[in-house]
Parts: C-alpha cells; structure tokens; sequence
C-alpha cells in the first residue's frame, strides 16, 4: 500500500470513530513503545494534546523566536563553510598508504587522509543540522542547505586518484559517518516544501542529479516530516519533470508517481502523453492490469500503445508480447501471432524469431514480412548490428543455411568470421543432422553453444505464449529446437558435403590443439568429435561412432589425457 493510500484510509477511520476509541488506540500504541522512545512519544502528546499552560505558551514562543533567529544563522554559517569547500578554498590532504597490500587489505585503508581545514566536521554537522530542519519544520532554510550539500565536492591535495570526492567517497572511504538515503530523503522533502509549488518538482530532480543517487521513491518523501507534502499539486508537477529526462532512472519514479494515480484517465493520459520519451508507461499498465482489469481492454491499450511507442525502441517488443497474452487470454491465437511479428520487428532478437517461427500456426503469412525486416535491420548502416551474431544465428533458423556458411563460416581455412565462430556454426550443423538422443553428453555439449549462440532465455521465450513456464531453459529450447528441425528437410547430398567439410575441419582443429599442447581444449574437441559420430551413426551405421573416435585415438596415441577425454563421450576400450 503507497503512502496516499495509507494516509486516505487512516482519515477515513479517523472519521468515523469516537473519541474514547482514539485514547484506548494510543494506550495500546503506548504500551509497545520502547524505552528509549517514550520521551519522544511523549513530546508528540504534548504537541498535539496542547497540555502547555497558556503563560508557557507565551514564554514559549518568545523563546522560539530567538532560538529560530540563532538556528538560522547558525544554518547560513554551514552554508557558507559548503560553499567554501565548493570552490576548493578548504582541501583534503592525502598521501598513499606505504603499508597497504592490494591482496590483504581494504580498498579504503589504501590512502592516508588529513583534514587540516576540518572540511569533515562542518559536513557531518550540516548533515545533522539538515535533519532538525526536517524535525524543525524549517522548509526555506533546509532547502537552501540541502541544495549546497548536494553540490559539495571536496578537492583532495596529495597522491589520490581523483581531484575531488563527493558524499558518496567520503562514505566509502569511512571519512564521514552518514546515513546517505536518509540525508537524499530529507533533502528532497526539505527542497519539496521549501521551494515554490511549480518549480519544486524541477529542483527535487536537480538534487537528485547533484547526488547523483536515484534509489530513492516518492513513497519514501512523502513520508518525512510532520506537515503532508499535498500529493495532488505535486503529483502533475512531478510526472511532468520526470517525462523531460528520458533514462532508465526517471522510469522508475515515473512508473512510480503514474501508480499513485487514482483517476483510470489520467493514468492513460500520461502514457499517450510520454510514450516516445517513456513507453514503460504503457508496458506498467499491461501488467497491473493482469489481475483486475478485462483482457478486452487491455488489448486496446496495447494496440494503442503499439501505434504511440516509436518502432524502433524495444519496450514496444514488451509490449507486443503483454498485448498478445491479452489476446490468448480472448482464444485469439490470430491476433497474439500479429502481434508476435510486432515484438519481433521492435527487437529482431534470435528469441523473438524462433517464438514466430516456432511456434506460429502461419509462419508462411508472416516469412517475407520477417525476412524483409532481419535482413534491412542487421545489413543497414549501424556497425554494431552488422557486427552482431544474431543475423547468421538467425539466417541457420530461417534454414537459408548455404547463406550462411558462405558468409560466416570458413571451412577452407577453418576459422569463422569474427561475429561468429566455427565452433557455433559446426554445433548448429551437428545438432540439425543428428537423429540420436539429444541427452547424450556430446550432444548436451552442442545444444551449450546453441544456447550462449541464441542468447536463449527460458523466461523470454514463454512471453505472449501458452508455453509452459514450469519448464527449465534447456527443456524449452530443446522443445523449440527438435520442433523446427521436425519442419527441416535435408538432402543426402547437403549431409554428405557437410559431413565432409566438417570432418576436414575437425582435422584442424584437433592438430592445432596437439601442435601447440592446449590441453584446455582436450575435451572441446573430444565432444566435437564425439557428435561428428553420433551424426555418422545415425545416418550411416551403428559402429560409426566408437570407429571415428578410434581413428584419433590411434592418430596421437601418446595423448592420454586426451583418450580420457574420448573415453568420457563414450570411446569404447
């Protein structure tokens, strides 16, 4: 439960008990208060049971004068010394540690620091005086003082590796002893009811900046201090701060602040609004809506939120994927399909292909579009994505399987293209020509590179499907992988001009390994040619196997451990 939800159900049973109900709750309260927290529980009394006589009152707030008039100069004196550090007119001192041992000790203990101009002190005690400005209710104050301690760098003189040190490296450096979060916190809260109402939210998010620390919620603001923060004025001012900076760490407060919404239009609002900058907004409402809202409407939000969210940014793959459980949901089968094209043409990844490819009842409606979009999408101008593995990963599944070994795998010379290496490329060829058990150690071993090759995920491939989630990754891409070879058909002669260039490339590998006595690699290539085996055997004869894996073993017969090796993927005696 957020904050303002907690805060409007306290008031609403505040309203509808009587007094004597209220005093038996704060008897039980006070009974399961601790020791050391009962003089503070009972200053709390006071202030809001008003048992202060009325002279005392009067006394009181002729004291508070002058106490506020020396709290605020003395506020305005550390201000001063933070802007004095600001600008490198005090400095740290340090010196590297002669004694300090990188294997045995701290990464703290390396350097020796001395503070001649105690920088140290005036910043603990701002950190504490920012506190009793919260306790205090000093907003203007306390927000002027959070913002100069945000800005604080401290210059260091001497052998460090840095010319300054912020909060943080003083923390980490055991030089202050700070409760950092709950500083960042109070300084939000201080800067929220210190600053003018439109541009609070904009200065929340520069001292945020300046800390450059964001793991904080605005659950956990709205929670300081004893005056509320009006939730309703800030809110808008907030999301529209946020929606400016487009980045993963404004999308989590973001996401935040859209789920404190109440109004169902509201929330729909700022998602159209912002769904370029920040189409998480759609993806957040899909998956609130999973448990209480009608699939049919959720299917209308996420074609509308297909139609906002830019092509190319892959939270719209997100989306695609949470709309099509939406439509399975509906028995719509057609339209989850469609929109397992619209993941894919978002994020043309090897798991969003094999999904379609796999496991769509009309893959021939949607081969062209998709080829159409792997081939522009990974043969265009952006370097990295030519650069990629996935196209010829994706080229293998596609079965354009000529295409691919001509342009990534190399047989002459026995290496593969620098995206993509001949060990992948013979394991994708291995694994598609066997017709044994796939349990088997050697093949276990091929279906490993499939995997890192695919950067297959369990849990991705499950997304917009029926698939069973219960399953363990390699489960599911055995399941994927045997479904699509069932669909493959391959001629005698392919097999044979395979078998035979990879045979030739085993040959190599195998004597590079011995000439240079990488013993590392033994098993590597016993698996290789344990799986060029079980191919031979399933499509020539039983015997096949244990007579190729002989043929190296006679061949470096001084190579014990590699006849271990071969012994392990099943070489008989």
């Amino acid at each position: 439960m957020n904050y303002r939800t907690f805060i409007n159900e306290v008031d609403r049973r505040l309203s509808v008990g009587d007094a004597d109900s209220l005093r038996l709750f704060i008897h039980e309260m006070a009974r399961k208060v601790s020791e050391i927290d009962r003089s503070n529980f009972l200053s709390g009394l006071d202030v809001f049971c008003c048992v202060h006589s009325e002279k005392f009152t009067t006394d009181k707030k002729e004291s508070d004068k002058k106490a506020d008039t020396g709290f605020e100069q003395h506020v305005d004196s550390l201000s001063n010394s933070l802007f004095e550090i600001q600008n490198g007119n005090r400095k740290l001192m340090c010196k590297c540690n002669e004694e300090w041992d990188d294997w045995y000790d701290y990464e703290d203990e390396q350097f020796d620091f001395s503070d001649p101009d105690d920088i140290l002190n005036d910043i603990t005690e701002a950190v504490g005086v920012l506190h009793q400005c919260v306790d205090l209710s000093k907003y203007e104050k306390g927000a002027e003082l959070a913002g100069n301690l945000s800005k604080t760098k401290v210059y260091v003189l001497g052998e460090f590796y840095r010319d300054t040190m912020d909060l943080q490296d003083l923390i980490s450096y055991n030089l202050v002893n700070i409760d950092l979060k709950k500083t960042i916190v109070e300084s939000l809260y201080l800067t929220c009811m210190g600053t003018g109402e439109e541009p609070r939210a904009e200065a929340m998010l520069t001292v945020m900046d300046c800390f450059d620390y964001y793991s904080v919620t605005l659950d956990e603001i709205l929670q300081i201090g004893t005056d509320e923060i009006n939730l309703d004025s800030l809110l808008p001012l907030w999301i529209k701060a946020l929606a400016l900076r487009p980045s993963q760490k404004t999308d989590r407060l973001l996401i935040e602040a859209q789920n404190m919404l109440t109004d169902g239009n509201a929330i729909m609002e700022v998602a159209e609004r912002y769904a370029k900058s920040h189409p998480v907004l759609y993806q957040n409402i899909l998956l609130r809506g999973r448990e209480n809202a009608s699939s049919e409407e959720m299917l209308r939000i996420g074609f509308q939120g297909m139609q906002n969210i830019p092509v190319d940014h892959a939270c719209r793959s997100e989306v695609a994927l949470l709309t099509a459980e939406c439509a399975l949901t509906l028995k719509n089968r057609q339209v989850a399909e469609d929109c397992w094209l619209e993941a894919f043409r978002s994020t043309p990844s090897v798991v969003n292909f094999l999904r379609i490819r796999v496991y769509s009842l009309h893959w021939d409606k949607y081969a062209d579009r998709i080829r159409n979009i792997y081939t522009s999408y990974y043969n265009g101008e952006n370097r990295s994505l030519r650069e990629s593995n996935i196209l010829p990963v994706i080229m293998f599944f596609d079965e354009r399987f000529d295409e691919m070994i001509q342009r990534f795998m190399s047989f002459e010379v026995g290496t593969g293209s620098c995206i993509f290496p001949m060990e992948d490329g013979v394991a994708f060829l291995l694994m598609l020509m066997n017709s044994q058990k796939t349990d088997l150690k050697e093949m276990s071993e091929m279906a490993n590179y499939l995997i890192k090759a695919c950067s297959f995920d369990g849990e991705a491939i499950c997304k917009g499907t029926d698939l069973d989630r219960s399953l363990s990754q390699r489960s599911l891409f055995l399941d994927c992988f045997e479904r699509w070879k069932s669909g493959v058909t391959l001629t005698e002669s392919t097999c044979e001009l395979w078998l035979k260039r990879i045979e030739q490339w085993l040959e190599r590998m195998v004597l590079d390994v011995m000439e240079n006595n990488l013993r590392n690699l033994y098993d590597t290539c016993a698996a290789f040619i344990a799986a060029y085996g079980d191919v031979l055997e399933s499509r020539i004869k039983i015997g096949e196997k244990d007579r190729f894996m002989h043929q190296y073993k006679i061949k470096y017969s001084r190579r014990r451990a590699f006849h271990e090796r071969l012994k392990s993927y099943g070489m008989q005696n």
